[in-house]
């Protein structure tokens, strides 16, 4: 993507986010890895621990690819240099290998296969079917309300890139303060999804209504808020209802479809011309909610979150 800057070539600009979208595979393995180290009672929060992580990188990132108001090549820069560290940072850690090494084999039919396990698996499918319907209506909300800013309010770049910080800061604050206190008042992670998903969406179709910068800027922290609630009960009850040999598997549920309904959201963008901005985001807060139908259906015991 550097190279696309420097050279104004579209094509090398999509390879790199071609790339980035295949690399973001090893997500779900260090997830497993973790998830084999830990206790049932501790995936919960060593879950919320990795979202936390990822957070740092939602309020982090945009702030930094603010830098792009002043030079392009800035914020690809210091992503590079994050990723030259971290590679290094992996190389000198001393993972200990736990399985044999088997055959690599590849398959562009891997993630469908990988989808098709999930939906046939008896307690997974459903839950699984929850976690595609809150990221898909969760992808709606975060692609076009990002659009609606630009569109509708005439923000710039690096404002833009301020309000997704000011999204970030609500994930964190769902990570490190939401999910422990709903954990704790609601005792399973089954409830405390239920109720991520319920509340989310309020929020999203709430931030759809032509409120104006400064509610839409709240309702949207909330939104932030109670998405991390679902994504993290969702993510350890699928893990939970994994056997220890599937975890990797599992884990790897969530990427597939977090990216599967990224890719469905980006289609939206073919109705921009025919359906309002705000259809398409109250929408996806009507799908987030609609998440909490089969979750029901699963009727999933989960033992109490540790907070």
């Amino acid at each position: 993507m550097w190279v696309a800057v420097e050279t104004r070539e579209l094509l090398f600009l999509l390879a790199g986010r071609l790339l980035s979208g295949l690399m973001a595979g090893t997500g779900p393995i260090a997830q497993a890895a973790m998830m084999d180290r830990s206790s049932e009672a501790e995936r919960g929060r060593n879950m919320s621990n990795v979202v936390l992580v990822n957070c740092v990188g939602l309020v982090t990132g945009p702030a930094i690819g603010g830098l792009a108001h002043w030079n392009f090549r800035a914020p690809l820069v210091f992503a590079f240099l994050l990723c030259v560290i971290a590679f290094f940072w992996l190389r000198q850690s001393h993972l200990s290998e736990t399985a044999a090494k088997r055959k690599l084999v590849l398959s562009w039919r891997r993630p469908i296969q990988i989808f098709l396990q999930a939906i046939r698996h008896p307690v997974i499918g459903k839950i699984a079917l929850s976690y595609l319907l809150f990221q898909f209506g969760f992808a709606l909300y975060y692609v076009y309300i990002l659009v609606k800013m630009q569109r509708v309010y005439h923000v710039t770049p690096l404002e833009l890139g301020l309000f997704s910080a000011v999204m970030g800061v609500g994930f964190v604050i769902g990570t490190t303060i939401g999910y422990r206190t709903a954990a704790a008042w609601l005792k399973t992670d089954a409830k405390v999804a239920a109720a991520g998903l319920l509340v989310c969406g309020i929020f999203i179709v709430i931030a759809a209504a032509p409120l104006g910068v400064p509610l839409i800027v709240v309702a949207s922290i909330f939104a932030c808020i109670t998405n991390v609630l679902a994504f993290v009960a969702l993510l350890t009850l699928i893990s939970g209802a994994a056997s220890p040999e599937e975890q990797g598997w599992a884990l790897g549920i969530g990427g597939s479809m977090t990216a599967l309904s990224f890719f469905l959201a980006g289609l939206g963008a073919a109705v921009l011309g025919v359906v309002p901005l705000w259809i398409l985001i109250a929408a996806g807060g009507i799908i987030v909610i609609a998440g909490i139908a089969p979750l029901r259906a699963a009727q999933v015991v989960s033992a109490p979150p540790r907070t």
